[in-house]
């Protein structure tokens, strides 16, 4: 028989034992350091998902996590194509302030294309500095390393024009190798997929007939339908990412930021691609945040130069003073501004103000070439014309907010941080074929 002395002393440790084990649960799970995953859909348009009102099954699972967490109805995006899209999302900077815009020309970009300058500190480098392994998997070869998007991550593989499912396995391979480290780890995965030429796998191409938004010529809606099953196909393997996470016991530490980069064009304003102007189609992307707090949907305009400045809250780091956009997990700072802002200088020249409510100014400059264009502007509002069809006749309207734009740019340009020398890099004859391959250049 045990004493009864021992036997006290046994239930008081084993009360002891239990009373730590909740306390770590309540407190101590949550200061250890959070996985961050930043997962970028190439070339997704917000308004072809489920979550944002579409009416085909092209995002179960992204439509699920808006469901559980943080949906953003009307993210814009800084710029309509890649290289100044990802420099926003990587610095947390507009394009007036970190200078990528590449030429439109193959001959221009041959002898000098615009890179991520290193003087910016990337989110990937700001991680890294707090203890956090760093990890990015790209198969746009606009991001590769020549043009500066892998500073601050210790892996950084260019898997050129690789499908949604490779991306995924890959992901998976880094999330195993850096699990086994007691360190945090921050990892990029781009998705490709939605970029043209659309060629969902068989078993996702599975879309027919017309879309209800819009009537389309029978070539462009074969691109639609294409298009369709390549972000379903994209969303399945989002979908086995993440049940990876949850199998590995990783999922509930892990906070992920998954946003477009940009959205597509079919023909609304006479293209099909991206990279032209700033309307919906081009501008208006998915955004969707897994992390504490969830269960909620924003309305108001957000910005894809809030990606950076969330992740670092998520990161629980101190945020740096240059980051010019807010935490979308933070209503004040998002709220406390007059609107965001998108730019494109490629095909044509345009800039755009968008205030919380949904009111789009566009400016237009004419083609970069034209010495003898006119400058254009117009406002949109998004609640009563979501398509852009015709600006609203309020010249008053027109004339507030452009005194706004004015106010918020230029207060950008002066704080302008890529000097005009070095921000340039020549592109390798190699990836200039990458790229024309995708349609650019």
């Amino acid at each position: 028989m045990v004493p009864v002395k021992a036997t006290r002393l046994l239930i008081l440790l084993f009360c002891v034992a239990v009373f730590g084990v909740v306390v770590w649960r309540l407190f101590g799970a949550r200061t250890s350091p959070p996985n961050l995953m930043l997962i970028v859909l190439d070339t997704t348009r917000a308004d072809h998902l489920g979550a944002y009102g579409y009416e085909r099954q092209t995002s179960p699972v992204l439509d699920s996590l808006a469901k559980e967490h943080w949906l953003f109805r009307y993210a814009v995006s800084a710029a309509p194509w890649t290289p100044p899209s990802v420099a926003t999302l990587f610095t947390g900077l507009y394009p007036v302030a970190h200078g990528v815009m590449p030429p439109n020309s193959r001959e221009l970009a041959r002898e000098a294309s615009h890179r991520l300058h290193e003087q910016h500190l990337t989110i990937a480098e700001l991680l890294q500095q707090h203890g956090y392994q760093t990890s990015g998997i790209t198969p746009n070869p606009w991001t590769k390393e020549e043009f500066g998007y892998h500073q601050g991550f210790e892996r950084y593989q260019f898997l050129n024009r690789e499908v949604a499912g490779r991306i995924s396995k890959e992901g998976v391979a880094e999330i195993d190798r850096m699990a086994k480290v007691n360190r945090p780890f921050f990892l990029y995965l781009h998705y490709l997929d939605p970029h043209d030429p659309y060629t969902p796998p068989e078993k996702y191409d599975r879309f027919s007939g017309p879309v209800s938004y819009r009537e389309h010529d029978p070539r462009t809606l074969k691109f639609v339908n294409a298009y369709d099953g390549e972000i379903l196909y994209m969303d399945a393997a989002i979908g086995s990412l993440l049940e990876h996470l949850k199998k590995r016991g990783l999922y509930d530490n892990t906070h992920i930021v998954i946003v477009g980069d940009h959205g597509e064009q079919f023909k609304e304003r006479g293209h099909l691609g991206h990279g032209f102007q700033l309307h919906n189609e081009e501008i208006h992307v998915p955004l969707i945040v897994k992390a504490p707090g969830g269960g909620r949907t924003i309305d108001y305009t957000v910005s894809t130069v809030d990606v950076f400045p969330t992740l670092v809250e998520l990161a629980g780091v101190p945020m740096p003073a240059f980051v010019q956009g807010g935490s979308l997990l933070n209503d004040k700072a998002a709220r406390g501004r007059i609107g965001v802002l998108s730019e494109i200088q490629r095909i044509y020249r345009q800039k755009a103000l968008v205030t919380l409510d949904g009111k789009k100014l566009i400016i237009d400059y004419g083609k970069p070439d034209d010495a003898t264009a006119e400058t254009t502007a117009g406002v949109f509002d998004r609640h009563r014309d979501y398509r852009e069809r015709a600006p609203l006749d309020d010249r008053d309207e027109l004339k507030q907010l452009f005194a706004d734009f004015e106010e918020l740019f230029t207060g950008l340009s002066r704080e302008r941080r890529t000097p005009d020398e070095g921000a340039t890099t020549p592109i390798s004859e190699e990836t200039l074929d990458q790229l024309k391959s995708l349609g650019y250049l």
